[in-house]
């Protein structure tokens, strides 16, 4: 049960690697940096994209490309040649602060990378994205990479309970329940972004926002009513109302038409 368990998670952290990259997360000059990982269920094991790959562009990544590590980040199982990523304490700090988090995504999109750096909060200005942007998205005062115990605590620290933070002049960091969550929580986030920077451009610095009141009536109605639509409920679309289920269903059919990543 064990080894299906890892070999079906093993599948979705590829497919997320290949997902940050058709989406233009991780594309381009950003095509190889930024990771995907997965923990693996009732354990303080996950599975992440390594360093070392003869191409280390997240759109090639397979399931037997992974690696297999503790939160002390021993290394349990890996490619030959193949170490954990050079960011790691940002994953194993954050997952040993949040036993609620599955999964977690860091890479450099560029929208999010720009919020980071004018001081400028990110603020909610559309529907994709308007959950983990009320959380409030804090940055992270640090340019370099998190590399250490003091900045990786850091990070989860300034984290705390919520989905998403910036890295200034860096990128950004998604987590989620499933490594699914996580990966579409950035490409929301990212979106977020940008519609902050279109309005910032079109508005200048005092365009018209959105109200706190709007927003969370607008959150309490996708969350608490929305699946109780007469002509949603009686055909039972309630679970595939979560944003995060039709935005990776989306990208995984647009990656691998709807197949199954095979090791």
């Amino acid at each position: 049960m064990a080894k299906k368990v890892e070999a079906e998670l093993r599948e979705k952290v590829a497919m997320a690697c290949r997902i940050l990259a058709a989406s233009g997360i991780c594309s381009g000059v950003t095509a190889a940096v930024g990771h995907a990982s997965a923990r693996i269920p009732g354990t303080d094991t996950i599975l992440i994209k390594g360093r070392g790959y003869r191409n280390e562009a997240l759109e090639s990544m397979t399931p037997k490309d992974l690696i297999l590590i503790d939160l002390d980040c021993n290394i349990l199982s890996a490619p030959k040649g193949i170490a954990p990523p050079g960011e790691i304490k940002l994953y194993t700090h954050i997952y040993k602060s949040r036993p609620d988090v599955g999964g977690i995504v860091h890479a450099h999109p560029r929208f999010s990378t720009v919020m980071s750096v004018i001081n400028r909060p990110l603020t909610v200005v559309c529907h994709e994205g308007a959950y983990i942007t009320s959380q409030g998205v804090p940055v992270l005062d640090e340019m370099n990479l998190i590399s250490t115990d003091e900045t990786g605590s850091a990070t989860a620290s300034l984290l705390g309970g919520r989905s998403a933070l910036l890295l200034k002049a860096h990128g950004a960091v998604t987590v989620g329940k499933t490594v699914e969550q996580a990966t579409v929580n950035i490409i929301d986030l990212e979106e977020m972004a940008k519609m902050n920077v279109h309005c910032l451009a079109a508005g200048g610095p005092d365009f018209p926002m959105v109200s706190p009141e709007e927003v969370k009536a607008f959150i309490d109605f996708r969350r608490e009513k929305l699946h109780l639509l007469p002509w949603l409920k009686r055909y039972g679309f309630a679970q595939l109302l979560e944003e995060s289920a039709w935005t990776w269903k989306h990208w995984s059919h647009k990656v691998q038409g709807g197949k199954r990543l095979k090791a």
